[in-house]
């Protein structure tokens, strides 16, 4: 009996069935009222989920229908019933896929390919449905899919073949510059058809058993000819030493073709694959990049067979241009999605390779240490900035392997190395005097130290380190990655910033020394008459030093070159005190003319002037300027501490009057001296 026969038998008795069926419900219903003796399960079932019967009386066992007192002929003709429908059922879409099916034959044989997909998309929800059928038709579904699969097939070969043609007509994907205009009409119809295969793709993968090549891959068959020929084979560019060779051959294929599926394609396929688009220049670059994770994938295998010094060099120049490569493609804007065989850094990351990427890192360190010795060594200024520069590259390389172990053993590495630069830097600052001739070394010193110091305290704020941190850090100890490091550095720079400055008080100490120990400086003219006086070479001498000690410092972090100098003409300051105005007491002009003189020849430094560099000096310029009515007040408030009650008072009373009177440094002591000593001057001279 053929199909049509069985097919008007079944509807015929379709209503017959359904009556049956009915009759069998209001049978059970009947049944179990009379039934007082069910199971609380088959009554629950039964009662609960009516709607559901055909599934709930198949799942009773025999014991429970004994207990209804049910015929089991009931149960095996509702079964029977469920099955004629299932079959029926199947027959209706059975037949819908014979009728779309013969509609796609004549399809194809007048080339109507959009008709021809429409035809394959009815079919694909018609499989879906007769999957949903519960039954097991196995012989039956595998012969309605052999018809759906035929038809994909006729569809796929007639589209690609046609596609292929246009492609190879248009000579394209270019392979080289194409400078010639494109033909706008072929493009056209390769777009419509490249769409066509997207709709037949998206089919196959939704049917088990038919799978087909995404279109993409035909589109990019001869460039990847064109790569395997170049750099899987036997030619010279297929060079294990020279992995840029391949990255900036698949740079290019991007580059020269891009253009085309943005202004040609796009907007075509687009519109015509409708839900089944996916951007086509995304997938022309992931699919470029598929070739180059089977060239890495194949060529780190080879890497292994090298000498393990030699392997290990050649790896490392794959593992920077990988990352070049991968920074190409992030700046035209592409991001391989993970686990689609498009990112070649994923295969540094898969466990055969992170040891090799540990021991690049290992090996990295070493070298940099070496460069970092000879630097030090010659003193360069740069060598903590070419440190950093290593060191940065290695935490970038850390942030975009994405493997834990890899992660936390760099930062280790990175850890190791730093501990070993602070102690070779320690070494060679012991090595070196601190005097005149070595100073700039002491500097260079001082200024890579300060360096290292202030980024390590911002890299490890960033979230990289604090993430691995967090990793490796027990809940008691909250130190970041660098705590220790930065520790050893800072007490190393306290102790060179110490050096310095006993070096530069020394310096101006002994300059100032000679400087005042003339006896000319007693009696220098007015300022009015400075430009006319004749100022002995000891003073330019001092300036000189001065001068040379701050050329020395110019390039020191801010701070501690202000701390420095500050430190430094301090100790100045309170040796011209002590030795010039506290022993000698010369005329009322010599601080001015100092004064001007310092400001005239000693370059100013970080905006800081004389008056707050040397602060006892101005004490005494503020004296020397009162007229005797004001000092003769500052003695009288100086003289009535005594019989202020409590210290605290006086030490109040001592700041009222330092501010009433503009002497902010001296104690009491020292600017009772000077005011009597004033005194007698003003009233020698009245």
């Amino acid at each position: 009996m053929d199909l049509a026969n069985i097919w008007d038998k079944l509807s015929m008795d379709l209503q017959n069935i359904s009556e049956f069926r009915n009759d069998l419900i209001e049978k059970r219903e009947l049944l179990l009222r009379q039934s007082e003796n069910s199971t609380k399960t088959s009554v629950n079932i039964l009662q609960e989920n009516p709607e559901k019967f055909p599934k709930d009386i198949i799942i009773i066992n025999k014991s429970e229908t004994e207990t209804l007192e049910i015929p089991v002929s009931i149960f095996e003709k509702y079964k029977q019933t469920i099955q004629l429908e299932n079959l029926l059922k199947y027959l209706q879409i059975y037949s819908q896929i014979n009728k779309e099916s013969e509609l796609h034959k004549k399809c194809i044989e007048t080339q109507n390919i959009e008709k021809a997909i429409e035809t394959l998309e009815k079919n694909q929800e018609n499989i879906s449905n007769l999957k949903k059928l519960e039954i097991n038709w196995v012989e039956a579904e595998d012969r309605i899919l052999k018809i759906f699969s035929d038809c994909i097939e006729t569809t796929w070969t007639q589209v690609s073949v046609k596609f292929n043609h246009m492609s190879n007509h248009l000579n394209w994907p270019f392979h080289n510059e194409q400078t010639e205009t494109t033909d706008k009409t072929k493009f056209i119809h390769l777009a419509i058809n490249y769409s066509y295969l997207t709709h037949i793709h998206y089919i196959s993968k939704s049917v088990n058993k038919i799978v087909y090549s995404p279109p993409i891959s035909l589109l990019t068959t001869t460039l990847n000819k064109r790569f395997v020929y170049h750099f899987r084979g036997d030619k010279e560019s297929n060079n294990l030493e020279k992995p840029e060779w391949c990255f900036k051959q698949i740079l290019k294929w991007i580059e020269i073709n891009s253009k085309v599926i943005e202004s040609e394609l796009i907007e075509i396929i687009a519109e015509k694959a409708s839900k089944n688009y996916t951007n086509i220049l995304r997938d022309f670059i992931a699919e470029l990049c598929k070739f180059a994770v089977e060239k890495v994938e194949d060529s780190l295998i080879q890497i292994e067979e090298l000498p393990v010094s030699y392997g290990v060099k050649v790896f490392s120049h794959w593992v920077d241009e990988i990352l070049d490569f991968e920074d190409s493609l992030e700046e035209i804007g592409f991001i391989p999605e993970k686990g689609v065989k498009s990112s070649v850094i994923e295969v540094l990351q898969n466990e055969r390779n992170i040891p090799k990427m540990l021991e690049m890192e290992q090996n990295i360190s070493d070298i940099i240490q070496n460069n970092f010795h000879k630097n030090l060594d010659t003193f360069d200024k740069e060598w903590a900035i070419n440190l950093l520069v290593e060191i940065k590259a290695m935490k970038s390389r850390g942030e975009r392997i994405c493997h834990q172990n890899y992660q936390v053993q760099t930062v280790g590495i990175i850890q190791d190395f730093l501990n070993e630069v602070s102690q070779k830097v320690r070494e060679k600052f012991t090595e070196i005097h601190v005097w005149k001739i070595s100073m700039d070394r002491v500097v260079v010193l001082l200024n890579g130290v300060t360096i290292l110091i202030e980024n390590m305290q911002r890299m490890q704020e960033e979230a990289f380190f604090l993430k691995i941190a967090s990793k490796t850090k027990s809940q008691d100890n909250q130190s970041q990655i660098f705590d220790d490091v930065i520790m050893n550095f800072s007490c190393l720079q306290n102790q060179i910033v110490q050096s310095i400055q006993t070096y530069a008080t020394t310096l101006i100490i002994n300059s100032a020394n000679e400087y005042t120990s003339l006896e000319w400086i007693k009696h220098l003219p007015p300022i009015d008459d400075v430009i006319s006086f004749d100022i002995p070479k000891s003073f330019f001498h001092l300036l000189d030093n001065l001068n040379s000690i701050m050329e020395r410092i110019v390039n020191i972090n801010t701070t501690i070159r202000t701390q420095i100098l500050l430190c430094s003409f301090g100790d100045l300051d309170k040796y011209l005190f002590e030795s010039i105005f506290l022993d000698k007491f010369p005329n009322s002009n010599l601080f001015t003319n100092i004064s001007f003189h310092i400001q005239k020849y000693l370059f100013t430094f970080d905006a800081k002037t004389v008056n707050n560099t040397f602060p006892r000096l101005q004490d005494v310029i503020n004296i020397f300027s009162k007229t005797e009515v004001e000092l003769s007040l500052i003695l009288r408030d100086i003289n009535q501490q005594s019989d202020w009650s409590s210290s605290k008072k006086s030490r109040q009373k001592l700041i009222d009057i330092n501010k009433k009177f503009r002497i902010l440094f001296l104690d009491t002591e020292d600017i009772k001296y000077l005011v009597s000593k004033r005194m007698n001057q003003l009233s020698i001279i009245i």
